[in-house]
Protein backbone atom coordinates (compact mmCIF):
# COMPACT_ATOMS: atom_id res chain seq x y z
CA UNK A 1 0.00 0.00 0.00
CA UNK A 2 3.24 2.52 0.66
CA UNK A 3 4.25 2.27 -3.28
CA UNK A 4 0.79 2.51 -3.89
CA UNK A 5 0.75 6.30 -1.81
CA UNK A 6 4.16 7.08 -3.27
CA UNK A 7 3.48 6.14 -6.98
CA UNK A 8 0.60 8.25 -6.30
CA UNK A 9 2.27 11.28 -5.33
CA UNK A 10 4.94 11.21 -7.63
CA UNK A 11 2.52 10.89 -10.44
CA UNK A 12 0.73 14.12 -9.57
CA UNK A 13 3.59 15.64 -8.74
CA UNK A 14 5.90 15.54 -11.97
CA UNK A 15 4.02 16.99 -13.94
CA UNK A 16 2.71 20.08 -11.31
CA UNK A 17 6.79 20.71 -11.18
CA UNK A 18 7.59 20.39 -14.97
CA UNK A 19 3.89 22.60 -15.39
CA UNK A 20 4.63 25.18 -12.89
CA UNK A 21 8.33 25.66 -13.74
CA UNK A 22 8.04 25.28 -18.00
CA UNK A 23 4.91 28.60 -17.77
CA UNK A 24 7.33 30.49 -15.18
CA UNK A 25 10.40 30.39 -17.49
CA UNK A 26 9.25 29.86 -21.17
CA UNK A 27 7.65 32.98 -22.56
CA UNK A 28 4.19 32.29 -22.74
CA UNK A 29 2.02 31.62 -25.85
CA UNK A 30 -1.66 30.50 -26.36
CA UNK A 31 -0.23 27.54 -28.26
CA UNK A 32 2.87 27.01 -26.36
CA UNK A 33 0.53 26.47 -23.09
CA UNK A 34 -1.59 23.93 -24.74
CA UNK A 35 1.13 22.20 -26.01
CA UNK A 36 2.45 21.90 -22.62
CA UNK A 37 -1.24 20.92 -21.02
CA UNK A 38 -1.48 17.82 -23.58
CA UNK A 39 2.48 16.76 -23.27
CA UNK A 40 2.76 17.06 -19.63
CA UNK A 41 -0.98 16.13 -18.21
CA UNK A 42 -3.00 14.64 -21.10
CA UNK A 43 -0.98 12.07 -22.97
CA UNK A 44 0.85 10.57 -19.45
CA UNK A 45 -3.13 10.62 -17.99
CA UNK A 46 -4.59 8.58 -20.85
CA UNK A 47 -1.44 5.89 -20.56
CA UNK A 48 -1.05 6.19 -16.51
CA UNK A 49 -3.42 3.33 -15.96
CA UNK A 50 -1.86 0.79 -18.34
CA UNK A 51 1.29 1.90 -17.26
CA UNK A 52 0.97 1.84 -13.43
CA UNK A 53 -1.92 -1.01 -13.19
CA UNK A 54 -1.92 -2.35 -16.72
CA UNK A 55 -5.33 -1.89 -16.67
CA UNK A 56 -8.09 -0.58 -20.00
CA UNK A 57 -7.30 3.24 -19.55
CA UNK A 58 -11.04 3.52 -20.83
CA UNK A 59 -12.36 1.85 -18.42
CA UNK A 60 -10.25 3.30 -15.45
CA UNK A 61 -10.55 6.60 -16.83
CA UNK A 62 -14.59 5.69 -17.24
CA UNK A 63 -14.45 6.77 -20.72
CA UNK A 64 -16.15 3.38 -21.80
CA UNK A 65 -19.63 4.73 -20.22
CA UNK A 66 -22.27 7.45 -21.64
CA UNK A 67 -22.59 10.36 -20.42
CA UNK A 68 -25.65 11.26 -18.17
CA UNK A 69 -27.51 14.26 -19.58
CA UNK A 70 -29.47 15.47 -16.66
CA UNK A 71 -26.12 16.43 -15.01
CA UNK A 72 -24.94 18.04 -17.93
CA UNK A 73 -28.82 20.24 -17.98
CA UNK A 74 -28.59 20.89 -14.86
CA UNK A 75 -25.23 22.51 -14.74
CA UNK A 76 -25.88 24.44 -17.99
CA UNK A 77 -28.58 25.98 -16.43
CA UNK A 78 -26.48 26.97 -13.45
CA UNK A 79 -23.73 28.14 -15.11
CA UNK A 80 -25.93 30.54 -17.95
CA UNK A 81 -27.47 31.47 -14.17
CA UNK A 82 -24.13 32.24 -12.85
CA UNK A 83 -23.12 34.15 -15.80
CA UNK A 84 -25.96 36.22 -16.01
CA UNK A 85 -25.43 37.35 -12.56
CA UNK A 86 -21.61 37.80 -12.44
CA UNK A 87 -22.05 40.28 -15.41
CA UNK A 88 -25.52 42.09 -14.97
CA UNK A 89 -25.28 45.06 -16.62
CA UNK A 90 -22.84 43.85 -19.21
CA UNK A 91 -24.07 41.11 -20.68
CA UNK A 92 -23.34 41.01 -24.50
CA UNK A 93 -22.48 37.51 -26.30
CA UNK A 94 -18.61 38.25 -27.87
CA UNK A 95 -17.45 36.00 -30.28
CA UNK A 96 -14.64 33.40 -29.59
CA UNK A 97 -11.67 32.95 -32.41
CA UNK A 98 -11.17 29.29 -33.41
CA UNK A 99 -8.19 28.77 -31.15
CA UNK A 100 -9.83 29.69 -28.52
CA UNK A 101 -12.93 27.11 -29.10
CA UNK A 102 -10.63 24.55 -29.99
CA UNK A 103 -8.11 25.12 -26.79
CA UNK A 104 -10.76 25.74 -24.15
CA UNK A 105 -13.63 24.16 -25.36
CA UNK A 106 -12.31 21.46 -26.89
CA UNK A 107 -8.94 20.20 -25.84
CA UNK A 108 -8.46 21.40 -22.68
CA UNK A 109 -11.54 19.92 -20.83
CA UNK A 110 -10.26 16.61 -22.26
CA UNK A 111 -6.58 16.87 -20.64
CA UNK A 112 -8.22 18.27 -17.69
CA UNK A 113 -10.62 16.08 -16.80
CA UNK A 114 -8.95 12.54 -18.12
CA UNK A 115 -6.20 14.01 -15.88
CA UNK A 116 -7.66 15.22 -12.81
CA UNK A 117 -10.91 13.12 -12.56
CA UNK A 118 -9.81 10.95 -14.07
CA UNK A 119 -6.46 10.04 -13.10
CA UNK A 120 -5.77 11.99 -9.98
CA UNK A 121 -9.33 12.37 -8.20
CA UNK A 122 -9.41 8.37 -8.84
CA UNK A 123 -6.62 7.47 -7.60
CA UNK A 124 -6.74 9.51 -3.96
CA UNK A 125 -10.12 8.49 -3.92
CA UNK A 126 -8.57 4.83 -3.72
CA UNK A 127 -6.28 5.42 -1.03
CA UNK A 128 -8.66 8.65 0.62
CA UNK A 129 -11.68 8.16 -0.22
CA UNK A 130 -14.50 9.91 -2.21
CA UNK A 131 -14.51 12.99 0.41
CA UNK A 132 -10.91 13.86 0.64
CA UNK A 133 -9.86 12.65 -2.29
CA UNK A 134 -12.51 14.89 -4.23
CA UNK A 135 -11.27 18.07 -2.17
CA UNK A 136 -7.74 17.03 -2.25
CA UNK A 137 -8.46 17.20 -6.16
CA UNK A 138 -10.06 20.46 -6.43
CA UNK A 139 -7.10 22.04 -4.63
CA UNK A 140 -5.03 20.56 -6.88
CA UNK A 141 -7.04 21.83 -9.45
CA UNK A 142 -7.02 24.98 -8.66
CA UNK A 143 -2.91 25.34 -7.83
CA UNK A 144 -2.77 24.05 -11.94
CA UNK A 145 -4.46 27.31 -12.63
CA UNK A 146 -2.46 29.57 -10.62
CA UNK A 147 0.84 29.86 -12.91
CA UNK A 148 -1.49 29.33 -16.12
CA UNK A 149 -2.87 32.67 -15.12
CA UNK A 150 -0.27 34.40 -13.68
CA UNK A 151 1.62 33.72 -16.97
CA UNK A 152 -1.54 34.77 -18.81
CA UNK A 153 -0.92 38.44 -17.03
CA UNK A 154 -4.49 37.61 -15.55
CA UNK A 155 -3.35 37.80 -12.19
CA UNK A 156 -4.66 35.38 -9.13
CA UNK A 157 -8.13 36.84 -7.69
CA UNK A 158 -9.60 35.10 -4.17
CA UNK A 159 -12.89 35.04 -6.48
CA UNK A 160 -11.26 32.61 -9.33
CA UNK A 161 -9.40 30.36 -7.36
CA UNK A 162 -13.29 29.60 -5.01
CA UNK A 163 -15.08 29.66 -8.61
CA UNK A 164 -12.27 26.90 -9.83
CA UNK A 165 -12.28 25.40 -6.37
CA UNK A 166 -15.74 24.74 -6.53
CA UNK A 167 -16.49 23.79 -9.87
CA UNK A 168 -13.93 21.03 -9.34
CA UNK A 169 -15.95 19.88 -6.53
CA UNK A 170 -18.56 19.92 -8.61
CA UNK A 171 -16.98 17.79 -11.15
CA UNK A 172 -15.76 15.18 -8.75
CA UNK A 173 -19.55 14.73 -7.55
CA UNK A 174 -20.63 14.58 -11.07
CA UNK A 175 -18.19 11.83 -11.68
CA UNK A 176 -18.97 10.19 -8.58
CA UNK A 177 -22.74 10.13 -9.62
CA UNK A 178 -22.75 9.73 -13.14
CA UNK A 179 -19.33 7.00 -13.03
CA UNK A 180 -18.84 8.82 -16.63
CA UNK A 181 -16.17 10.96 -17.47
CA UNK A 182 -17.55 12.36 -21.03
CA UNK A 183 -20.24 14.06 -18.06
CA UNK A 184 -17.59 15.92 -16.92
CA UNK A 185 -15.77 16.66 -19.53
CA UNK A 186 -18.91 18.07 -21.81
CA UNK A 187 -19.72 20.12 -18.31
CA UNK A 188 -15.91 21.64 -18.67
CA UNK A 189 -16.43 22.47 -22.21
CA UNK A 190 -19.84 24.32 -21.48
CA UNK A 191 -18.32 26.55 -18.75
CA UNK A 192 -15.40 27.18 -21.13
CA UNK A 193 -17.40 28.21 -23.75
CA UNK A 194 -19.70 30.32 -21.75
CA UNK A 195 -16.37 32.24 -20.43
CA UNK A 196 -15.77 32.86 -23.71
CA UNK A 197 -18.34 34.79 -25.24
CA UNK A 198 -19.92 35.66 -22.09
Amino acid sequence: MKSAHIQTVVTILIPFCLWTLLLLIIPYSALLGLLLKIALWGIPAYFFPRLADSVNPNGFLLLNRAPQWKWIFLSAIFLVAYSSLTNIGKIEIESISVFYFVSAVVISPIVEEVAFRGVVLQKLNQLTGFMIGNAVTAVLFMLYHIPLWFTRGQGISMTACLWVLFFSLCMGYFLYESKSLWTCIIIHAVQNLLLGIL
